[in-house]
Formats: structure tokens, C-alpha cells, sequence
């Protein structure tokens, strides 16, 4: 009895094992899944690193574009221009004209009262602006308000 329990017991084995070698190389080379080693997953794991680090072509921010505004004479020149959000505005004065941001009543009264926090360009100075944010922008030329020298940058 006991030599039929061994024996079964080695027969079960034999057909459960042969089984499986079937099963095995009944499957082509693309079927079967290879287990990387470490080194493997290491890379594997650097290279998913490194495209989570990619940004979509859309979240790119866009090139900015740089403007220029002078004075030649008594006036601005543009004295009107329109930017893009990130856009740069150079101000290039001559060393008797400043621009100063004023409010829109300032402006449209021709006076000089600078607007609280807004941006300041020194007599004669070059100096360049990024405007982040839209919408209207007024400035002057404090020594020449009354000659009506202003302009206004309209961002979108």
C-alpha cells in the first residue's frame, strides 16, 4: 500500500512537471515575458524618471518678444503698442525725457503725478520691462506732460 502511495505520488509529479515543460516551449520567444535584473530595473526607473521631467510642447512657455520704445524730439516713438503677456518693452530715452506710469485720468488731463507702484524709466536711462499681466498701461514724460508727450503699452 504504501509503495502504491509513492509510487502515485512520483506519477502525479512526473505528469505535472512534464505538463508544465509543455506548456513552456509550446510558447515562442515573444510570448515569453523576461524578468529584467536589477541593474535592468535601475534604468528602467532612471528612464521614467527623465520623461516625467519632459514637458507637453502646449505647457512650454512661448518665446517673449522685445520691444522697443524711444524718444526722439517731444514724443514716444511708438507712442501706442500692443504686447503679448510676457512680452519685454526696452525704453531707450534721451537724457532729458523719464516715463513714468500714471493712471488713466493723469494721462488723459496731461498732468505728472506718477501712479503708487507703478513703473519708473530715470531720465536718460535704458531700461527694460517685462509686462505679465493684461490690460493698459499709461505713461509720461514728467518733464513734457503739458506737451503731451505719453504713450500707452496695451497688453492681451
Amino acid at each position: 500500500m504504501k509503495k502504491r502511495i509513492v509510487f502515485s505520488f512520483f506519477l502525479i509529479s512526473f505528469i505535472i512537471f512534464g505538463c508544465a515543460q509543455e506548456v513552456v516551449q509550446e510558447q515562442s520567444p515573444e510570448q515569453i515575458q523576461q524578468v529584467p535584473n536589477q541593474q535592468d530595473a535601475e534604468e528602467m526607473v532612471v528612464a521614467e524618471d527623465e520623461v516625467n521631467d519632459v514637458q507637453p510642447a502646449e505647457e512650454l512657455e512661448p518665446e517673449s518678444t522685445t520691444f522697443e520704445i524711444k524718444t526722439p524730439g517731444l514724443i514716444f516713438t511708438p507712442d501706442e503698442l500692443t504686447v503679448k503677456k510676457g512680452d519685454k518693452v526696452r525704453f531707450v530715452l534721451g537724457s532729458s525725457h523719464n516715463a513714468v506710469q500714471v493712471d488713466k485720468e493723469t494721462w488723459d488731463a496731461n498732468k505728472k503725478d506718477p501712479l503708487e507702484n507703478g513703473f519708473k524709466v530715470g531720465l536718460g536711462e535704458t531700461k527694460e520691462l517685462t509686462f505679465d499681466q493684461p490690460g493698459a498701461y499709461y505713461y509720461i514724460c514728467q518733464p513734457h506732460a503739458s506737451f503731451k508727450m505719453k504713450g500707452v503699452i496695451v497688453v492681451e
